[in-house]
């Protein structure tokens, strides 16, 4: 007598531990074709009614209860030829993450854990299925998901601001869908132009920002753009606050989405007139006689092929 109490009673404590952890368990008979419900929670699911045909109310929760994009998911997971493999392989359950209505409307997480029955040998082929509410599980997931992506894009942007600084490099984006533009803070700083509504080129030409010399590069450069290619860069002249003109490599690149339409435009601007007047500097030392400044041998012999290439056809005489 006190050996069954004894037993009554871990029965007791079990079940109330499997409630703590689950809120549903229906028994599945597949020899029969049937279910009916262990236990069930009450308010919180939209659940089908205590026992019935297993085919036809799988189905009928598969369409009522069970969100559109789990559908597929959730008749896989009561396919008893596919239970059958997963539990003779050694496995001991069979699980799946749903969504499903609740009496709220709202669709939550569930998780869903079937296993086999302990039943005697000739018995029939019995599974239980538990099922547990992980609305929590998947909102702390998300929100651990959601915090190291923001911590990626922090990281990322750190990057990015010590490149730009170390770089001198400036920065101009507009998004042709949202029309939105951005200009980074040295880039406005620093670059001479009223920066409003107009197309950052079209500012660069009315504002007189390029170098009246350049303004074929200038005019180039926007064909270059609004090309399929995209993708363009030039060396200009631009005026910058200080009021100098100093050369800039402008290099602008255009993103298209799958249509061929144009989505986001991104460009970088980098000072680069005192490496190029060094690099002229060189150039000149290499070319010139520091004594007479007339052209070397080999830069006058260059420059006469380069010239008699343009001239085909006729006879000249060199003297130099």
């Amino acid at each position: 007598q006190l050996e069954q109490e004894r037993q009554a009673l871990l029965g007791r404590q079990y079940d109330a531990a499997l409630r703590k952890i689950y809120d549903e368990l229906y028994e599945l008979n597949f020899t029969q074709n049937s279910y009916r419900t262990v236990y069930h929670t009450t308010g919180k699911y939209d659940c089908p009614p205590a026992e019935g045909i297993l085919s036809e109310e799988v189905r009928n929760i598969s369409e009522r209860i069970i969100h559109p994009a789990d559908r597929e998911k959730f008749l896989r997971l009561f396919d008893l030829e596919s239970l059958r493999r997963a539990f003779s392989s050694g496995r001991d359950c069979v699980a799946g993450e749903i969504r499903n209505l609740w009496n709220d409307g709202a669709y939550h997480w569930a998780s869903l854990t079937i296993f086999p029955a302990a039943v005697p040998e000739a018995g029939d082929e019995t599974l239980l299925c538990f099922i547990m509410d992980i609305t929590e599980k998947k909102r702390r997931v998300e929100l651990e998901r959601r915090n190291r992506f923001l911590e990626r894009q922090r990281l990322d942007d750190e990057r990015y601001r010590i490149i730009l600084r170390q770089t001198g490099t400036l920065v101009f984006e507009y998004n042709h869908q949202t029309k939105a533009r951005y200009y980074s803070p040295d880039f406005l700083a620093r670059i001479a132009g009223r920066y409003d509504e107009r197309d950052l080129l079209e500012i660069w030409l009315r504002d007189r920002v390029v170098y009246r010399d350049d303004l074929p590069l200038l005019e180039r450069l926007i064909a270059d753009t609004r090309s399929m290619h995209g993708n363009s860069t030039a060396a200009l002249r631009l005026l910058y606050r200080d009021g100098r003109y100093r050369w800039s490599k402008i290099l602008i690149a255009m993103v298209r989405d799958l249509d061929g339409a144009p989505k986001l435009t991104v460009g970088t601007v980098n000072d680069v007139d005192e490496q190029l007047r060094k690099c002229r500097e060189i150039r000149r030392r290499a070319e010139f006689d520091e004594l007479t400044g007339a052209l070397n041998r080999h830069a006058f012999e260059q420059a006469a092929m380069h010239l008699l290439s343009e001239h085909p056809g006729g006879n000249y005489a060199l003297i130099r």
